[in-house]
């Protein structure tokens, strides 16, 4: 099946970012839902940080990701992730254009240019057709 067609029958398409900051912090950014190509370029709720006139709001697959992401953490005694707006919205950004031009997954080759204050910085991109699979893809993956 092409790439824009496998893509467009998935229900999530999801850029993690995951990034190192200045006070030795990590943060993570949003997994964005996308059951569709309309439904990934109808959300006008998200502005980066800074430049929103409402409040950021976390979707339930953002939500869904970070949860599992922290339950495995805490189970290795590892620290928690904790939500980062600026990562949010670029992880989101890149989520919603992957769904929308149907070319498949791909990583930002700009990243580092996009998120602001790391020290390391990555990204792993995905879609599949629930939070828990994708999760288990991520985590699973080298």
């Amino acid at each position: 099946m092409p790439p824009n067609r496998a893509l467009a029958r998935t229900s999530l398409a999801a850029s993690l970012v995951i990034a190192l900051g200045g006070s030795g912090a990590v943060s993570l950014a949003s997994v964005a839902p996308a059951a569709s190509v309309g439904q990934a370029l109808g959300d006008q709720r998200v502005a980066p940080a800074g430049r929103s006139r409402g409040k950021w709001h976390w979707n339930t697959g953002e939500r869904c990701m970070m949860r599992l992401i922290n339950r495995q953490r805490a189970r290795r005694g590892l620290k928690r992730l904790r939500w980062d707006r600026q990562l949010s919205f670029v992880g989101r950004k890149h989520a919603k254009a992957m769904a929308a031009t149907g070319r498949g997954i791909w990583h930002d080759p700009y990243l580092y240019r996009r998120v602001t204050n790391w020290k390391r910085i990555g990204q792993n991109t995905g879609a599949g057709a629930r939070c828990h699979k994708l999760f288990w893809t991520f985590w699973r993956s080298p």
